[in-house]
């Protein structure tokens, strides 16, 4: 199923331009054979009520563009956002154990064990035990991880340059106050229903 367009497009003329064009090339409103031109329904732009001033909708928005953009740079590795965060995650913290992962992406137990599977089928990440704790494994990027997780660094840090220096740090300061007052509230809530 096709999406209608909310606008005419530039080469859709309305009504009144089709008469005009009719009218200089034939001498008539009606055209060449002298038959009324087809009108084209004025299309009524969406409603949005307060959609555009919602955080959600325009974060959520801004992240569909910002990542498709990505995703483009970067089509041949299939990088989805969990793989994005936990390569990072991973390089800057080698030996990381997956539960600590986990809640540091923001996905659950089962769901950061299926990523690093699929990071290791791909041989990006091994899991090691420890040296300092022989019951724990941790996780570590190889050679070939380190090299990926440095393109996806760079393609992401080129986005960056969609904003200037001032309002990216504007920006980043704003959703870091939303991630923080939301991690207290979350907090909250849990104390609570321990009771």
């Amino acid at each position: 199923m096709t999406k209608a367009r909310l606008h005419p497009s530039a080469d859709e003329p309305i009504a009144d331009e089709q008469m005009v064009a009719n009218l200089l090339e034939y001498g008539s409103p009606e055209g060449a054979h002298g038959t009324p031109p087809q009108s084209t329904p004025l299309r009524q732009p969406i409603g949005l009520d307060v959609l555009n001033e919602l955080l959600i909708f325009n974060l959520r928005n801004a992240h569909k563009v910002l990542w498709r953009q990505f995703t483009a740079n970067t089509s041949d590795l299939n990088i989805r956002p969990t793989t994005f965060n936990t390569l990072i995650l991973v390089g800057a913290n080698p030996g990381i154990a997956q539960i600590e992962l986990a809640g540091h992406a923001g996905v659950d137990k089962a769901a950061m064990s299926t990523c690093i599977d699929d990071l290791e089928s791909r041989q990006w990440v091994e899991r090691k035990r420890c040296s300092w704790d022989r019951r724990r494994h941790g996780i570590f990027l190889t050679p070939a991880g380190s090299q990926v997780l440095q393109r996806i660094k760079r393609e992401a840090l080129s986005i960056n340059h969609a904003l200037d220096a001032n309002d990216r740090r504007r920006l980043l300061t704003l959703l870091q106050r939303i991630n923080a007052r939301s991690e207290t509230a979350h907090a909250t809530q849990m104390r609570r229903a321990r009771g």
